[in-house]
């Protein structure tokens, strides 16, 4: 008997942007993690013929949180798609971070969720006091859904602010014009403005290294070597 063969369509079809802002350089490890967190998701079309893309935008000069700003209106320019995955240049996202992120967004119907990853002393999330559960958290890895950005105004992320937070009986302030803080004026002006729905990833096995250039040798002597730490 003549066997038929069927041929499977590898057409594309375009799911999400991945943003990594960056002010001048990206750890090896972080860009790895990423593929591999894209390899794995764009293969799981496979099967039914189906594929799934995820293109990848860097800035290299800006600083935060305008690299963020910058990445976010180039991405939506480009081709229609769903989601905007945001790794910060010195996050390293266990390599089923991706699938879960978007399961998540998806089972719970969220506009955004967050990955937590440690910070000297612990881990960047904020509970409140309240009640409420977490309330801040770190920018390091966030899946959005893409029309949050459609629906909040410009600037998304800033860093005008003044607020402090107390975590683990440590104060994180946001006094800096140019960087930081832009993670907590999100979250105390944009989310409650425009009501928007986010959980975290809790899961132990999910939280990100958080890496860290050491110099080596005397300052003025061997200025372009340094070794990388992750941050406990």
């Amino acid at each position: 008997m003549k066997q038929s063969l069927r041929i499977i369509s590898k057409t594309s079809r375009p799911e999400g942007v991945i943003v990594i802002p960056s002010r001048g350089y990206v750890f090896t490890q972080t860009v790895a993690a990423v593929e591999l967190n894209v390899r794995v998701i764009e293969s799981l079309g496979a099967i039914d013929g189906s594929r799934h893309s995820w293109s990848r935008v860097y800035t290299h000069s800006d600083s935060i949180p305008d690299a963020q700003n910058s990445l976010i209106r180039k991405a939506l320019t480009m081709d229609p798609f769903k989601y905007i995955w945001m790794v910060e240049e010195d996050i390293v996202p266990p390599a089923n971070s991706l699938i879960r992120l978007r399961s998540h967004l998806e089972t719970e119907k969220l506009d955004f969720v967050c990955q937590t990853y440690l910070l000297e002393g612990g881990i960047w999330a904020h509970d409140e006091v309240r009640g409420r559960g977490l309330t801040i958290c770190g920018f390091g890895s966030i899946l959005f859904r893409k029309d949050v950005f459609e629906r909040v105004a410009q600037p998304w992320f800033e860093a005008n602010n003044t607020y402090s937070i107390t975590q683990d009986g440590t104060s994180r302030h946001a006094e800096k014009p140019k960087y930081g803080g832009h993670d907590i004026d999100w979250f105390a002006a944009k989310v409650p403005a425009y009501e928007l729905n986010w959980d975290v990833l809790l899961d132990p096995k999910l939280v990100c290294a958080h890496l860290r250039l050491v110099k080596r040798g005397a300052p003025g002597t061997n200025d372009g070597c340094h070794t990388i730490r992750e941050v406990k």
